[in-house]
């Protein structure tokens, strides 16, 4: 296995500064890509979300790209939260956190029956 160096963050940059938030963005999508964790979130944010951009429904894949984003940015103190995260086609990102009519609304997950040491599940 490969000895993998941390990438060193610009020394300029914070990530509650609305200006770097797109510097992170880029990050996390870095980071996300390289761990086996990252993996697994992403395929769980892709199935969970039916293979398609919530916003405009269309199918995500490789040709066309995808991007991490926040529905609570970063920047207004919420986590890098499974909860939080959602993917997005790349080139309609920077166009739909921006319009005043985005929401979008995650269902709770489901716990599986078994998970739980408590009597009865």
């Amino acid at each position: 296995m490969p000895i993998r160096r941390h990438r060193q963050v610009k020394t300029t940059a914070n990530p509650f500064y609305p200006s770097d938030e797109s510097y992170f963005k880029a990050r996390l999508g870095t980071a996300v890509l390289e761990s086996i964790k990252g993996y697994a979130q992403l395929k769980h944010l892709w199935r969970t979300q039916g293979r398609r951009c919530p916003i405009y429904h269309l199918f995500i894949t490789d040709e066309t790209g995808w991007q991490l984003c926040h529905i609570v940015r970063k920047v207004n103190g919420e986590l890098d939260n499974p909860l939080n995260l959602v993917m997005l086609h790349q080139e309609f990102h920077h166009i739909a956190p921006r319009s005043r009519d985005f929401s979008i609304v995650k269902q709770p997950l489901e716990l599986s029956k078994g998970l739980s040491r408590m009597p009865g599940n």
